[in-house]
């Protein structure tokens, strides 16, 4: 009886066992069903994700080259169902023999491809432009390539279509360089009225604001010199520098049908008058667009050979004279020529200068002295005096070359601000007693 009883307890225990351990085993099985299931709902739904990407993306096999999964953008771009794509080879988009060479090579070097710029064909055999980015992934099991392919087409048109433009611009601008240029004097002049000289003159862009001028009056013994900022640089400028030509003809035709003494203050007050109503400047209200806010500044210099005078009349542009070895400054009037805020009714000064020895002359525009070098400061007056002063006893043609020197050795690496002229004159009257 207990023998029974106690067998009986050691086949219960037994078949207790049995069922926990089966029992255990079936809990693992449904968990591992059920984590399946998990797992294919997870795929597809990242698959889900990925076709409604809006970057179109292919997974290609590597060692099959067969597209296995292509997104919904991809289709599109490529000009194809999703039925004629997967399974067929990459190589039906390529539009070179080369490029699955030219592209595995970046991939063996890098180990990554990003932004290759290449031309790829649809299916419709519709080219386009498009940035190639390629990793390495596996799916389902298998190593594969993933390509992101951003078509870049549009931009490359809009880019050809901005570089027609720039270059129709620049040719525009390179013609009028050609007018501009022709407005320069002929150098015979200078050496008619001078002993020697040079101009220094470097326009910014292709033409500038800068420009210099130089008009026989009514004999072999006159002559006005003038340099002129104007407003701006670059077109802008170059616009104003035709519109200070035009006023300046108008000026030396009345010179030359008078018999009045020449002023350069008189022809500064004109300049004034003339641009401000011409730009419509008249206006009190200052902020008014009505009119241009444009306008210069500059130096006008009358010389008479005969006389052994020369009058000198400056807007914001002094004069600087260099005799026997010392420097003097001739101020200008702290007045520019045009823009909004400047007096209509403003009267300039003449300076007058007696040449009874030998005299040397130099006049800049700011482009020079504003020049910001490493350290950002501007050239500057003093540098720029203490320059002319150390170099005048050069010929003027190395002056020059020294001044372009320190002018490039000063800039750096930093840009040209602003267009640059400077003048350098040397006056000598032989017959002085």
């Amino acid at each position: 009886m207990n023998f029974i009883l106690e067998d009986s307890i050691i086949f219960g225990t037994i078949l207790l066992s049995l069922f926990f351990i089966s029992g255990g085993t079936l809990f693992w099985m449904i968990k591992l069903s059920r984590a399946k299931k998990e797992s294919e709902v997870a795929k597809k739904q990242i698959e889900l994700i990925f076709s409604k990407i809006l970057i179109p993306f292919l997974i290609t096999s590597k060692k099959r080259r067969e597209i296995v999964f292509a997104n919904e953008n991809a289709l599109k771009q490529y000009e194809i169902t999703e039925d004629k794509l997967l399974g067929g080879s990459i190589d039906m988009f390529y539009t070179d023999e080369n490029q699955r060479y030219k592209i595995l090579e970046v991939m063996k070097k890098y180990g990554v491809v990003k932004n290759l710029e290449m031309r790829y064909k649809t299916y419709k055999g519709n080219y386009f432009d498009a940035l190639l980015s390629l990793i390495d992934i596996i799916y389902k099991g298998e190593e594969c390539y993933l390509g992101i392919i951003t078509d870049i087409t549009e931009q490359r048109q809009r880019e050809e279509q901005i570089k027609d433009l720039h270059r129709k611009v620049t040719d525009s601008i390179k013609y009028a360089s050609l007018i501009q240029h022709s407005l320069i004097p002929n150098n015979n002049i200078f050496e008619k009225y001078v002993d020697d000289y040079f101009v220094l003159w470097k326009p910014r862009d292709i033409v500038g604001g800068d420009i210099y001028l130089l008009e026989e009056l009514r004999n072999d013994d006159e002559v006005l010199i003038m340099l002129i900022d104007c407003a701006g640089h670059g077109v802008p400028g170059a616009f104003v520098a035709m519109l200070v030509k035009a006023i300046e003809r108008q000026i030396v035709g009345e010179i030359l049908n008078s018999n009045v003494d020449v002023s350069p203050a008189k022809i500064l007050t004109f300049f004034n008058k003339n641009m401000k109503t011409i730009l419509r400047q008249n206006s009190d209200n200052f902020i008014s667009n009505a009119g241009s806010n444009a306008g210069f500044d500059g130096g006008i210099l009358y010389y008479n050979k005969k006389d052994k005078i020369i009058k000198y009349a400056g807007a914001k542009v002094p004069l600087y004279l260099i005799k026997n070895g010392k420097l003097k400054v001739i101020k200008a009037d702290r007045h520019s020529i045009g823009y909004k805020r400047s007096k209509a009714n403003f009267e300039f000064k003449d300076n007058i200068i007696k040449i009874d020895s030998d005299i040397r002359l130099y006049i800049t525009t700011d482009g020079y002295l504003d020049q910001s070098g490493e350290d950002r400061l501007p050239f500057g007056k003093k540098r720029f005096q203490e320059l002319i002063i150390e170099s005048n006893m050069e010929s003027f043609e190395e002056q020059k070359i020294i001044l372009l020197d320190k002018f490039l050795e000063y800039k750096g690496k930093n840009r040209v601000n602003d267009d640059v002229t400077v003048i350098g004159m040397k006056f000598i009257q032989e017959d002085i007693n």
